[in-house]
């Protein structure tokens, strides 16, 4: 119901729709019919009680956050390379492949690591390489290419290694028996949880940013704007040149404004990538908050493979 409403509530108008009030309590009483639930049988389906553990509560939100850039990056991407670059479903998918290698060639690393060295450390170091790969995302424009997209992909996929297993690590050799299976659990389910709330947000941001920055640019399309008006004289030059040789009849002036209107729309969408982009840096950066709140853990390495 939560997805549903942030998914949906800009396109149906919030709460004057119906449909998004009722989501809104729906998610809201379940989540408290949920707690109290959980907290009054004998036999939990989430054991809540286990929260009381700082370690948990802090890896539970961290892993929640990188749910949010896991999923929305692989979100966002593959909109970029198809509105900008113009890729087929095929190319965006082996575009990921060299980031998937990255992530798995690292977790062999810093596994070996992670028994020696303050896992906080290597979490940090994971937070902020993800960060600087977005931070070069975010300076994308509408002359990029595949290439472009290869070092920032790469460099997420092997930060990736960095946050699983150390943060997996730090709250896993916290619990043996039973509770270790219901707090790895817990884990897993923070990071789909986050994964679904940051595409259901992402999406209704998209729209919402699109519909701002091409009202933004739209305002300066006209005869007025020496630019635009130099734009427009160039495409009705090529209609004038090219279409009546190739289709037939046409009104050049037509195909301009619609040669323009394209132009504008790709432009929106790039300010609109780089914003959504900026969001996620945003979010993501505040897993430094529940890391700061994490203990070193005593002794690391025998519980971890339960984790991921």
């Amino acid at each position: 119901s939560f997805q549903f409403v942030l998914e949906r509530g800009d396109s149906l108008d919030w709460f004057s729709s119906t449909a998004i009030r009722v989501c809104s309590f729906t998610a809201v009483f379940g989540l408290a019919a949920f707690v109290w639930w959980e907290l009054r049988v004998k036999n939990q389906v989430m054991n809540l009680r286990l929260f009381s553990n700082v370690t948990l509560r802090s890896g539970t939100v961290m892993m929640m956050m990188i749910g949010v850039l896991l999923y929305s990056v692989n979100f966002v991407v593959p909109i970029f390379v198809d509105a900008v670059v113009h890729m087929t479903a095929t190319q965006t998918g082996l575009l990921f492949i060299p980031g998937s290698v990255a992530a798995a060639a690292f977790m062999l690393v810093v596994g070996n690591l992670v028994t020696r060295v303050d896992p906080r450390w290597l979490v940090a170091v994971g937070i902020v390489g993800c960060e600087a790969a977005l931070l070069v995302m975010s300076q994308f424009n509408s002359g990029a290419g595949a290439q472009d997209l290869f070092l920032p992909l790469v460099l997420r996929g092997a930060m990736m290694g960095f946050l699983f297993i150390p943060i997996n690590g730090m709250v896993l050799s916290q619990f043996s028996g039973e509770k270790l299976g219901q707090a790895s659990g817990m884990m897993n389910f923070a990071r789909q949880i986050g994964g679904s709330i940051g595409i259901a947000s992402l999406t209704t941001l998209l729209n919402k940013y699109g519909a701002q920055n091409y009202r933004d640019l739209a305002n300066h399309v006209t005869y007025l704007n020496g630019n635009a008006l130099a734009a427009f004289n160039q495409a009705k030059g090529l209609a004038l040149v090219k279409l009546p040789r190739e289709i037939g009849l046409a009104n050049p002036s037509s195909i301009s404004t619609r040669i323009l209107y394209g132009r504008v729309l790709g432009q929106s969408f790039v300010l609109s990538f780089s914003q959504l982009v900026w969001t996620i840096i945003i979010v993501f950066g505040l897993a430094l908050v529940p890391l700061w709140t994490m203990k070193r853990p005593k002794k690391m390495g025998s519980n971890l493979g339960g984790g991921h």
